[in-house]
């Protein structure tokens, strides 16, 4: 294959990746959490949007009530990258840190909600 229908092709897969991506964002928009709708309870990002507009409000308190662990979401893909320099068994660290952090709370925060503590943003 020559080099120009080789860029053809990488454009071509480049646009049905960015209209999939344009797709799958209008869906989240109109039909809300997947998670919520299949299982009927808030998934472990339940917050997190909300949280980033309260912040950006200047409302820290009430962006730590929606989500505590909403500040982690920049630092997600630099773990990823940090990880592909890191050599042995070390490099899935602090992802696998991040992992069971994001679990723990969201089991708090359903826990509580549970026991009537409103963990969860309307």
């Amino acid at each position: 294959m020559n080099q120009r229908k080789l860029i053809f092709v990488n454009w071509k897969v480049s646009v049905c990746r960015l209209m999939l991506l344009c797709a799958l964002l209008a869906v989240l928009v109109i039909v809300g959490c997947p998670f919520y709708r299949f299982f009927e309870t808030p998934c472990p990002a339940c917050g997190v949007t909300r949280a980033w507009l309260a912040l950006l409000h200047g409302n820290v308190r009430l962006a730590f009530s929606y989500h505590p662990l909403f500040w982690l979401l920049p630092f997600l893909p630099l773990a990823l990258l940090w990880r592909r320099h890191i050599q042995g068994g070390r490099r899935h660290f602090v992802p696998l840190c991040l992992g069971i952090l994001v679990f723990l709370v969201y089991l708090v925060r359903l826990i509580g909600t549970r026991c009537g503590y409103p963990f969860f943003p309307e």
